[in-house]
């Protein structure tokens, strides 16, 4: 799965957080958390406990951690139950030169922020860590939820929800900015520009991996770029965006725009950028899904009605259809997929048990002699990686299960 990276980035987060040498300030009233932040050095944690907290969170320029309990136990429940409360007082968070790969803040639902920059979060010249926060609620001039100017932190697996802006509802990135966005839900979230997010004056973010939905703007209801960005979009889902497409673009430039998948956006089109990124063409990659020339799948990507957290049917045109040289997740098929998450399945488990076994010969067989059901996801019984099911398959199949020949292609 795609979500390898940030649940590592976290696994060394709750291990830097126990090595020795480091000074943990614990905080269990309202005052505490600035007492502790004034009381601890670089590489310190303010370690904080469930509660409502109110007021504001400011760094002092100190490279340390604020974390609450869920560095220790990993719960959601943990972030929804340890809120900072800025009642509409300035950001709810400042982070002011905070840099270091074990600063920053993680586990907390930050709420009620109101700033000219950065109503939830204000980052400004800092590359820590900004991880596994509930930002919602936030207004702000400039990045209702987060504010990152000058910096590179690495932004990941937040939910970054109903805040608002005059431009970057969601996330506004300036002045060269080069976050790593990762893994975040950026939803319903509203502004004039941006409504998800505002990329601008010269920042180069990498944005992958992150649901950016039924947001709204006046322009650029999911993302607007614009005044050089340089911006790496790849791998996200963006949908349901109001107002506008789902990408605006103006006067920008290395913009990097593939293997998103992109849906019901009220502006109609995916992206108005052509002075961007160019004129596009439709083709279609080897599953038969219609794409343009940076691989961005247009359409519905059929959704499991059922699904909660934006999971795809088997049948969806996604699967599979990202780009070939990432490499493969454990689990996660033949090749990766687009948008944020990974739909994990066997190559060669054709009856979809679980396991590789004659059952999966009879069912290839009786796919191609007798026109039965084809394997769901098409790529499970595609077990030599060639975008086709064929005899070529069959016998592949026959040798690994009998003969002790190579394991079906990604296996």
């Amino acid at each position: 799965m795609k979500l390898i990276k940030y649940l590592l980035a976290l696994v060394l987060v709750a291990l830097s957080y126990q090595q020795a040498g480091a000074y943990i300030c614990e905080a269990e009233d309202e005052p505490s958390i600035r007492e502790c932040i004034e009381a601890v050095s670089d590489g310190d944690t303010v370690l904080v406990y469930p509660g409502t907290y109110y007021g504001n969170i400011d760094f002092l320029n100190k490279n340390i951690l604020v974390a609450s309990q869920f560095i220790e136990d990993s719960l959601e429940e943990t972030i929804k139950a340890t809120i900072i409360d800025a009642d509409g007082e300035g950001s709810v968070v400042t982070m002011v030169e905070v840099d270091g790969t074990n600063a920053g803040i993680i586990g907390f639902t930050l709420r009620n922020g109101w700033a000219e920059g950065g109503g939830g979060i204000y980052c400004l010249n800092s590359s820590g860590t900004i991880g596994h926060n509930i930002i919602t609620k936030n207004a702000a001039g400039v990045g209702g939820g987060i504010y990152v100017s000058g910096s590179s932190p690495e932004i990941d697996c937040n939910q970054i929800v109903t805040n608002e802006a005059e431009e970057g509802g969601g996330i506004g990135c300036n002045n060269g900015t080069s976050a790593d966005i990762y893994g975040n839900l950026v939803k319903d979230n509203h502004a004039k520009v941006g409504g998800g997010l505002l990329i601008t004056d010269a920042s180069s973010p990498t944005i992958s991996n992150n649901t950016i939905d039924s947001n709204s703007a006046d322009k650029g209801g999911g993302l607007s770029c614009s005044e050089y960005a340089a911006a790496s979009i790849k791998n996200n889902l963006i949908m349901n965006s109001q107002g506008g497409c789902g990408i605006n673009c103006s006067n920008a430039s290395e913009l990097v725009v593939s293997y998103n998948d992109v849906w019901n956006n009220s502006g109609g089109d995916f992206y108005e950028c052509p002075e961007d990124i160019g004129e596009t063409s439709w083709g279609e990659n080897c599953n038969g899904t219609p794409c343009d020339t940076f691989y961005n799948i247009i359409e519905d990507p059929l959704f499991n009605p059922d699904s909660t957290n934006y999971s795809v049917l088997c049948t969806s045109s996604c699967i599979d259809a990202g780009d070939r040289s990432d490499s493969v997740p454990s689990g996660g098929g033949r090749w990766t997929d687009m948008g944020w998450k990974e739909f994990a399945y066997i190559v060669g488990d054709a009856d979809g048990n679980g396991t590789i076994d004659v059952g999966d010969y009879v069912f290839l067989q009786n796919y191609l002699d007798y026109h039965c059901h084809p394997p769901c996801p098409y790529g499970a019984g595609d077990v030599d990686c060639t975008c086709e099911i064929n005899r070529k398959d069959l016998d592949y199949l026959r040798e690994y299960l009998f003969y002790g020949g190579d394991p079906p292609c990604g296996n």
